[in-house]
């Protein structure tokens, strides 16, 4: 069975781009570091299927317009492009390969878990055991001393009888009249 892949994480949201008073600043983009796909569509612009070449642009500002051109123009192209296609499936299978791996080595940590632990309950069960079997021995009575002579057995404790209500004192005395 296939595994369902997880949605694209939503965009980070910055809380300085929207400003209470003012326009939007954009400016925490300077600062970022470009994307995979951002590094994949610079190798194509400049492949020889797009044919961008920087380095011919006369000015600093002549490249960056035509970056900026070649990036809006074709990023959907680019997007749809085989290029872009083969280098997701290969990110994707690298990530379920990840997954699998961190799936396997969770898998692994638990069945060493379960194994310490029955290994712990196994060690406890036999420490109690003999725990209790020392405490057999130390409950049992000592052996007795064998004595020269045949010693009687001891006789159990006679019941007390019930003490005398006073009014059987007083029938008694009537009775002898």
């Amino acid at each position: 069975m296939a595994k369902k892949s997880k949605p694209a994480p939503e965009p980070e949201v910055d809380e300085t781009e929207e400003l209470e008073d003012g326009p939007t600043d954009y400016t925490h983009y300077l600062e970022k570091d470009k994307t995979p796909l951002m590094e994949r569509m610079i190798e194509w612009f400049q492949s020889d299927m797009v044919g961008a070449d920087p380095a011919a642009c006369k000015t600093k500002q002549e490249a960056f317009e035509l970056g900026v051109q070649l990036g809006v123009s074709l990023r959907i192209v680019y997007q749809q492009s085989d290029h872009n296609q083969e280098a997701r499936a290969a990110e994707k299978a690298a990530r379920e390969e990840a997954a699998e791996k961190r799936a396997a080595a969770a898998e692994e940590k638990a069945a060493k878990q379960e194994a310490a632990a029955a290994a712990k309950a196994t060690k406890a069960k036999s420490k109690k055991a003999k725990d209790d079997e020392d405490e057999d021995e130390d409950e049992a009575p000592a052996p007795k001393a064998k004595a020269k002579g045949k010693a009687k057995a001891a006789k159990p404790a006679k019941k007390a009888k019930p003490a005398r209500v006073a009014a059987d004192e007083d029938d008694d005395d009537d009775a002898a009249f």
